[in-house]
């Protein structure tokens, strides 16, 4: 991994395991406290049906450069997959606060406008948790996930969290 400030890794889901330990041992260390925030674009095969490809290309990049530069230098931005994301954030103390960045986040991205598209909205799911092995990244990247889905099956457009 290079040492740009505020990254954003295409990786997707199948290689994120086996690359996770290699960015946390980047981080700093694989024995902490640390959080994952996924999200993604609410609706976006309808961005991209309506308005076509290269417009939902164009979203992608604009949300990912809103989100970058909300983010410490030390958080981690990985496109997980299509249009979905995950955000690796360390030196936290609770899930409260990545809850709180989730928000923020989400409120700044309703606003973010596109020619033609007009505005779009993404939901967040967050899980925190000390990872010491392989087996406890996992387990916190399935709740992330969990959280994510729970709040498209809430109405979108919002922040959950599993613990």
């Amino acid at each position: 991994m290079q040492n740009d400030k505020k990254k954003t890794k295409k990786l997707g889901s199948v290689n994120f395991i086996k690359y996770f330990p290699v960015a946390i041992k980047e981080m700093g260390n694989i024995n902490q406290y640390i959080c994952f925030i996924m999200f993604d674009i609410d609706d976006f095969k309808a961005i991209n049906d309506t308005y076509g490809h290269l417009k939902g290309d164009e979203v992608l990049k604009m949300l990912a450069k809103n989100v970058k530069n909300s983010l410490r230098e030390s958080d981690l931005v990985i496109r997980w997959g299509g249009e979905e994301f995950l955000i690796i954030l360390q030196h936290l103390s609770n899930i409260d606060i990545a809850v709180s960045l989730s928000e923020k986040l989400r409120k700044k991205i309703n606003h973010i406008k596109i020619k033609d598209v007009g505005h779009f909205s993404c939901s967040f799911g967050v899980s925190c948790g000390y990872i010491s092995k392989e087996h406890d990244i996992k387990k916190i990247l399935n709740r992330a996930d969990e959280a994510l889905y729970l709040a498209k099956r809430k109405g979108k457009n919002r922040v959950e969290k599993s613990e």
